[in-house]
């Protein structure tokens, strides 16, 4: 149905002769990336080039995109995203999520005009998405533990 995610390295694909599904791959997951940003952009009210976060629909929003690319792309990107700016997120959940993803170092999207919240509410929304079609959350190998909290950065607290 969906094109599969590549999750080796550029070196892996060359060495098995795969380079067209890595690449494939590649520009899927960035145009998947680049539709999430629009959605939420869309789905967002927009004002003055602001995203009210609260106004965003993470489930609009996954479902939109994941029309187009699949969920399993979809949780693919936003987990690359989530590992690549694992101290920017409060949530522990999703950084436990992200983490059973076999994502590359520095694959990750930059969701440059995302609020945070926004993208708390997408994330949130492609993890319950992705249980009521099937469950795309790999099991952690035996020998990995999930990261503890105090492996996430606290915020500094104001007043």
């Amino acid at each position: 149905m969906y094109p599969e995610v590549y999750v080796h390295s550029l070196e892996h694909a060359k060495t098995h002769g795969e380079t067209e599904e890595y690449w494939t791959s590649v520009l899927l997951n960035r145009g998947c990336a680049c539709a999430l940003e629009n959605a939420i952009l869309d789905y967002g009210n927009v004002q003055l080039g602001m995203v009210d976060p609260l106004k965003v629909s993470g489930e609009e929003v996954v479902k939109k995109v994941s029309e187009k690319y699949g969920i399993e792309r979809v949780c693919y990107v936003l987990a690359s995203h989530v590992r690549e700016n694992q101290y920017n997120f409060v949530s522990l959940e999703h950084l436990v999520w992200a983490l059973r993803f076999p994502v590359l170092p520095h694959r990750g999207h930059q969701f440059e005009s995302s609020h945070p919240l926004a993208m708390f509410q997408v994330i949130q929304a492609a993890r319950i998405l992705s249980q009521k079609t099937r469950d795309l959350t790999p099991e952690l190998p035996d020998d990995r533990e999930p990261p503890t909290a105090t492996k996430v950065r606290r915020l500094p607290e104001v007043g």
